[in-house]
C-alpha cells in the first residue's frame, strides 16, 4: 500500500523510503513526554524525519492543567529537578519553569502534619515510646519472615517491620494509590517505586537519629525543585511542539491512528488522512491499544486504573504545598496547593484519586468524602469551593501480583515485530516523567547505534 505525494500519484513504500534525503523515517505515537523527548533526541542526533501522531487536540500526556478564572489547576503533582529528562530534551524550558522549596507533609492516622513519608519523631508522639520499642522489635522478626520480599506487603514490612508499616499509614497509602490491597501487588511495583521505603526505613531512622549528622541529613533529605511555568501546562507544550515543528517534525494532533501494519522491515500507519509508511515505530500509548492497532483482538493482561482531579478553592491550614494523605480514611491520596507556587489568594489546590473505573456519580461521592475529612482532620479552614474536576482514563498502571509474566510476554510479542516500547503506557512501566525521558534518549541512542552497524 501507499501514499499520495503532492501531484496526486501513488507513491509505493520503496519509493517513499528512498524519497527520504536526511536518513530514515520515525513515527511516535503518543504526544506525551516520553514522545516528545524521543522526537527531539531523533532530531539532535539527526537520524532522520520524525512524523508524531497523537489522538488528543493536545500534547503532554498525563500532564495536564485546567484554567479556572485564570488560575491552572494540573491533574496531579509534576515536579522537575534541574538535570531533569525532559528538560535535557528540551533545554531552553528552564528559561520559564518556577523554582520552588518542595517539602511535602504526610497527615498522620492521629492527624500530625509530618515531614513525608513519616518521621521517627512524629511516630514516637503519636504512637508512644512502649509502641516504638516494640516496632524495633517486630522489625528485627520482620527481617526473617519477609526475606523474600514476595509483594509490597512483604517488601514493606521487611524494611519497617509491620507495626510501623501499619500505624504510619503507609499501607493504605499504599492502597491508595492503584485503589487496590498491596498483598495484591507486585513486588516490581515497590522494587521500582518505593525506594523511599528503603531510604526512610525504620531502621534507617533509627540510625540517623543516633548519629550527629541527622539533623544534617534531614534539612538535606527534599532538595529545591521546579515546577511548570504559571500560564499552566498549555503553554508549556505549546512552547515544546513549536520548537520541534521548527526542527522539522510533523506533530499530528487530534489524529485517529485506525491500523498499523508490519512490513519486516517498517511499518505503515493508517489515519482518516491516509497511509505512510515508516523505517521505525515508537510507541508510547498503552499496550492493550498498541494490540488492537495491529489486529489482535485477544483479551489483554494489561490493567490500569483512571485519575479523579478535584479543583479547588479554600484556605489550606498548614504552610506546605503537597499533603499525602496517610490516615486510615477518605480515598484522596494527595493534595497539591498550587497558590503556593504561584501566589494568589484563597489558596487553591488539587485533590487525587486513584479509582478503578471513574463515574460522574463517583466524583460527588468522594468530593463529600474529601471535604468531610479535611474538615476533620483541619486540613482547610472552613469549607472549601469546588470548582470542578477532570478524569484521566488509564493513568497508573497496576502491577498486580501474578499477572507480570503474561504483560512481559504481550509486550515480547510487539517488541519482536520491531516495536519500540516508550513511556508509562507504552512500556507498562510505571515510572516518573524524568525517567521517561531519559530512558528516550537511551531508546534513541540504541536506535543511532543500531543504524551504524
Amino acid at each position: 500500500m501507499g501514499s499520495a505525494n503532492g501531484n496526486g500519484d501513488v507513491m509505493t513504500v520503496e519509493s517513499q523510503r528512498g524519497s527520504l534525503g536526511k536518513g530514515r523515517r520515525f513515527a511516535i505515537l503518543g504526544g506525551g513526554p516520553g514522545g516528545l523527548a524521543a522526537a527531539a533526541f531523533i532530531q539532535q542526533r539527526g537520524l532522520g524525519d520524525v512524523v508524531l501522531y497523537e489522538r488528543s487536540d493536545r500534547l503532554g500526556g498525563l500532564q495536564h492543567s485546567l484554567e479556572f478564572d485564570g488560575r491552572h489547576f494540573d491533574v496531579g503533582t509534576f515536579l522537575y529537578s534541574e538535570d531533569h529528562g525532559l528538560l535535557q530534551a528540551f533545554p531552553h524550558l528552564r528559561e520559564i519553569m518556577v523554582p520552588i522549596e518542595y517539602r511535602p507533609k504526610s497527615i498522620t492516622p492521629k492527624g500530625s502534619v509530618v515531614n513525608y513519608p513519616f518521621s521517627l519523631k512524629g511516630y514516637v508522639r503519636d504512637e508512644g515510646a512502649l509502641s516504638t520499642m516494640l516496632a524495633a522489635g517486630e522489625l528485627l522478626y520482620s527481617k526473617l519472615r519477609f526475606f523474600r520480599r514476595a509483594s509490597v506487603a512483604d517488601f514493606a514490612r521487611y524494611y519497617m517491620g509491620g507495626r510501623v508499616y501499619r500505624q504510619t499509614g503507609l499501607q493504605h497509602y499504599i492502597h491508595r494509590l492503584h485503589d487496590v490491597p498491596d498483598c495484591d501487588l507486585d513486588v516490581y511495583f515497590a522494587q521500582t517505586r518505593l525506594h523511599t521505603i528503603q531510604r526512610l526505613s525504620f531502621r534507617s531512622l533509627l540510625m540517623r537519629a543516633a548519629s550527629r549528622g541527622y539533623r544534617k541529613q534531614k534539612r538535606s533529605e527534599f532538595r529545591d525543585r521546579l515546577v511548570r511555568p504559571a500560564a499552566g501546562f498549555p503553554f508549556m507544550y505549546d512552547t515544546i511542539e513549536d520548537e520541534l515543528i521548527k526542527q522539522g517534525v510533523t506533530i499530528n494532533k487530534g489524529c485517529q491512528v485506525d491500523h498499523v501494519t508490519s512490513l519486516s522491515p517498517g511499518f505503515e500507519i493508517t489515519t482518516p488522512a491516509g497511509t505512510e509508511v515508516f523505517d521505525e515505530l515508537i510507541s508510547t500509548v498503552p499496550v492493550p491499544v498498541m494490540k488492537r492497532l495491529l489486529g489482535d483482538k485477544t483479551v489483554s493482561s494489561v490493567e490500569n486504573r483512571d485519575l479523579i482531579s478535584l479543583f479547588y478553592e479554600g484556605n489550606i491550614s498548614n504552610k506546605s504545598s503537597v499533603y499525602f494523605n496517610f490516615t486510615f480514611e477518605a480515598k484522596w491520596k494527595r493534595v497539591t496547593v498550587f497558590s503556593r507556587f504561584y501566589g494568589g489568594s484563597p489558596d487553591y489546590f488539587t485533590v487525587e484519586i486513584t479509582t478503578d473505573r471513574a463515574t460522574d456519580e463517583q466524583v460527588q461521592q468522594v468530593a463529600r468524602q474529601f471535604e468531610d475529612h479535611a474538615a476533620r482532620y483541619q486540613l482547610v479552614d472552613g469549607s472549601p469551593k469546588l470548582l470542578g474536576h477532570f478524569i484521566t482514563p488509564r493513568a497508573y498502571p497496576v502491577f498486580r501480583a501474578g499477572q507480570m509474566g503474561r504483560v512481559e510476554a504481550e509486550k515480547e510479542q510487539l517488541v519482536r515485530q520491531g516495536i519500540r516500547l516508550l513511556g508509562r503506557q507504552g512500556n507498562f512501566d510505571y515510572i516518573i516523567s524524568d525517567r521517561v525521558a531519559q530512558k528516550a534518549e537511551r531508546l534513541i541512542d540504541q536506535m543511532a547505534t543500531e543504524a551504524v552497524r
